[in-house]
C-alpha cells in the first residue's frame, strides 16, 4: 500500500512539473499550424496541383472565419482565373485591389494561373493608373571590390537604367539592361568599373521615368586584402544599424 502511495504520489508531482512543458509545446505546435502566411501558400500549392475545389473551399472557409482577408481575396481570384472562369476571377480580384490589395500582386504571377485574369481586356480597362511598371525591387547583390548588382522587376518589357554616384566624389556613370519575357520581365543592371570600399549613391529609372531614388551602398575594400567583420555586439553601439538587414554586419548599406 505505502509502495503503490508513494508511485502515485510520484507520479503526480512529475505531471504537475511537466505541464508547463507540455502546454508550451502545445502552444507551438498551434502556432506552426496556425501562421498566417501558410494558409495561402498550401491552397495556391494545390491550385497548381489542378486541385482549384478544394482551395476554392479553403479561401471560402478562411472568408467565414476571417471577414474580408485579402490573401483569401486573392486566392479565389487566382483559382477561378486558372478554372477559366474570368467573370468569377475578375469579381474577386476587383474586390481585393478596391478593398487595398497591390494590383502589382496580379501583375507579378503567378502568371501561368492568372494568365486568364491578367491577359483580359477587363482587367486590363480596370488597373489602368492603379500600377506601377516597377513591381519587384531593387535589390542589391553580387558585390566585389569593383562592381555590385542591381535587380529589379517591370510589369513589361521595359528598359531600365541605374545612376550610380561616388558620394566622395560625385562621378556619375550609368548602366542599362531591358526586362523580357524570358527572363519574367526581371532586369539585373551590372555596375562595373567601381572603386574599391568606396559609398555610392543610385537611381533607377524605368523606361526614362525615375522610380527610386538616392538608393546606397559601398564596395568590398581591394580583393585579396583581409576583411574585418563585426558581431552583433560589437554593433550594438550603432544606433543606425537594422538587425534585419545582412548588409549592416558587411557595413555595405546605408543603416551603417
Amino acid at each position: 500500500m505505502e509502495n503503490k502511495m508513494y508511485l502515485r504520489n510520484v507520479l503526480t508531482i512529475t505531471l504537475i512539473l511537466l505541464f508547463p512543458y507540455l502546454s508550451t509545446a502545445q502552444k507551438i505546435e498551434s502556432v506552426r499550424f496556425e501562421q498566417y502566411k501558410k494558409q495561402n501558400r498550401d491552397a495556391i500549392a494545390d491550385i497548381v496541383d489542378g486541385k482549384t475545389e478544394k482551395a476554392i473551399a479553403h479561401f471560402e472557409q478562411y472568408l467565414k472565419e476571417h471577414q474580408g482577408d485579402l490573401e483569401s481575396i486573392y486566392g479565389l481570384a487566382v483559382a477561378y482565373s486558372a478554372k477559366n472562369d474570368l467573370d468569377a476571377a475578375m469579381r474577386y480580384a476587383k474586390k481585393a485591389i478596391e478593398q487595398g490589395l497591390q494590383v502589382e500582386r496580379f501583375i507579378a504571377g503567378p502568371r501561368s494561373l492568372l494568365k486568364t485574369l491578367v491577359g483580359s481586356n477587363d482587367f486590363s480597362d480596370f488597373i489602368k493608373g492603379r500600377y506601377q511598371l516597377l513591381i519587384h525591387g531593387p535589390m542589391l547583390g553580387n558585390f566585389t571590390d569593383k562592381q555590385a548588382c542591381i535587380w529589379v522587376r517591370t510589369s513589361r518589357v521595359a528598359v531600365v537604367k541605374v545612376e550610380v554616384t561616388d558620394v566622395e566624389k560625385h562621378i556619375k556613370m550609368t548602366f542599362t539592361d531591358t526586362s523580357t519575357p524570358e527572363t519574367d520581365y526581371t532586369a539585373v543592371v551590372l555596375a562595373t568599373g567601381l572603386q574599391s570600399n568606396t559609398e555610392y549613391n543610385y537611381n533607377v529609372f524605368v523606361d526614362g521615368s525615375l522610380f527610386f531614388y538616392n538608393g546606397h551602398f559601398k564596395t568590398f575594400k581591394t580583393e585579396n586584402k583581409p576583411l574585418t567583420l563585426k558581431s552583433e555586439d560589437e554593433q550594438i553601439d550603432n544606433p543606425n544599424r537594422n538587425v534585419g538587414c545582412n548588409g549592416c554586419y558587411l557595413r555595405l548599406c546605408n543603416h551603417t
